[in-house]
């Protein structure tokens, strides 16, 4: 097995921390900007437009947007 200082192990895991901060950061930037460039006033009375913006933010799969893409063109 291979030890580490404690100083070290604190270190990685104050980098860590700080990494996944950093992450949930960015994610949160993305996603209004998603929002941003796909929703606009007159979309947000378009459902293809609402799919479109649950899909560009994860909340569906593909499989689940097209199912719901024909019903909604049908």
């Amino acid at each position: 097995m291979f030890l580490l200082p404690h100083k070290t192990i604190k270190e990685i895991r104050i980098w860590a921390e700080k990494l996944y901060e950093q992450l949930v950061e960015e994610k949160q930037r993305s996603s209004k900007v998603v929002e941003e460039n796909i929703q606009t006033d007159d979309d947000k009375d378009d459902p293809i437009a609402v799919l479109k913006l649950r899909f560009a933010k994860g909340e569906i799969s593909k499989k689940e947007y097209e199912e719901m893409r024909k019903m909604i063109e049908s």
